[in-house]
Parts: structure tokens; C-alpha cells; sequence
């Protein structure tokens, strides 16, 4: 796979879900498959895939640990300036296709709906190389964060902010970047609150909120 970035105009999100869905029409599927020949905002786009699978109502059970590695991998590198590359071992593992099918038929669904809030927005900016790096930073922390060993709810705000970053990467969108950028210091904050608190006291916190 190419390890440069290069410009180039990316299809619509919910064309890439449609893409995914079809391609996950066996048994089993292979992220290699999934990814076809990369392009340059395309960690974004892996991303956004990774992401949504775990805001499917379907908990994605034995996903977490290999989706979180490879959206902190794809951050890290999108941190350092440098394209999509990935070991083989990732890229060649089977997963079960079925339950991602499902999930990238929905999301071309929600995203044909989304399309029509995220689009180019000072692109300028959005686009900086400097920029780019510092969104890979979020992308990272997005990945540990769903890597973490906690039970399957816990992917589900990280997942949100993950999708909404890697969305306003992809369409070149700062207002979107701004936002997933709230949504992951907002994430960093609620694990925290677990990692001192415990899960069963960040559950207490909320319900006496209510």
C-alpha cells in the first residue's frame, strides 16, 4: 500500500458504506478487502468504518481489541505525516462478514442523511498538514480508549467521537473536526471519572443526575 499522501477527491460516505457492505457479502472478510487500494485520507475512512461498527445496537463482541488497534495505529501514523500501512498479520485475519454487513448497510443509510450536514467547511484549516497531525492525536486516543478492556457499552461514546472526527477529516470539514475534537476531550474525561471512580460509580454519578 502506498505509505505517501497524496490529493485526491474521495466518494461520498455513503457510497464507502455501500462499498464495504458489498464486499462483505461471504462468510468472512479480511480488513485487506475491506480496505482495497488506499488513498490518501484514508485512515480516515478506516476510521469512520471501524468507528461505526461499534454504534451498531448489535454489540460487536471480539471486535474491540483488533478495531481499537488498528484506529490507534491508523492515528499514530496520521500523526506522524505518514500514509496507510499495515502488518500483513492485521490486514490478512479473517473476521466474520455477516454482522458487518448488516452494520455497513445501516450506516449507508445514516450517512446518505449525514451527507447532508457534513460537507467542506474551511477546508483551509481542515486540510493543514499541522492539522491533519494533530487529528491523528485524537484518532489515537480514540483507538486506546476502544481497546481498553471494559465491557462492550464503554465503546459506544468513544465509537461516537471517533465517527464524528474521522467524518469531518474525511469531507475536509472543520466545524466537525471541532466537534469530535469536544467529543474526545469529553471522552478523556468520563475515563478518567471510571479509572477513579469505577464503572458502578460513574453509573451513580449519572443516575443521581437524572
Amino acid at each position: 500500500m502506498n505509505d505517501t499522501l497524496s490529493p485526491g477527491p474521495l466518494p461520498r460516505l455513503s457510497e464507502e458504506f455501500r462499498r464495504l457492505a458489498e464486499l462483505s457479502s461471504g462468510e468472512t472478510v479480511t480488513l485487506r478487502a475491506l480496505l482495497g487500494e488506499m488513498r490518501p485520507r484514508d485512515h480516515a475512512l478506516l476510521t469512520l468504518m471501524l468507528s461505526a461498527a461499534f454504534l451498531s445496537p448489535v454489540p460487536m463482541l471480539g471486535f474491540s481489541q483488533l478495531f481499537g488497534l488498528v484506529i490507534l495505529y491508523a492515528g499514530w501514523r496520521m500523526a506522524r505525516g505518514l500514509g496507510p500501512l499495515f502488518p500483513k498479520s492485521w490486514l490478512d485475519r479473517p473476521v466474520s462478514a455477516r454482522l458487518l454487513a448488516k452494520v455497513f448497510k445501516l450506516f449507508a443509510w445514516v450517512t446518505s442523511w449525514f451527507e447532508h450536514w457534513v460537507k467542506p467547511r474551511g477546508r483551509f484549516l481542515a486540510a493543514h498538514p499541522g492539522t491533519r497531525r494533530v487529528n491523528g492525536v485524537g484518532l489515537s486516543i480514540i483507538g486506546l480508549l476502544i481497546l481498553l478492556p471494559l465491557p462492550p457499552p464503554t465503546n459506544f461514546p468513544p465509537a461516537v467521537a471517533g465517527f464524528v472526527l474521522s467524518a469531518g477529516i474525511a469531507e475536509d470539514d472543520i466545524v466537525f473536526v471541532s466537534l469530535g475534537w469536544l467529543l474526545v476531550l469529553l471522552n478523556v474525561a468520563l475515563f478518567t471519572a471510571i479509572g477513579v471512580y469505577g464503572l458502578d460509580g460513574v453509573r451513580a454519578v449519572f443516575a443521581h443526575l437524572r
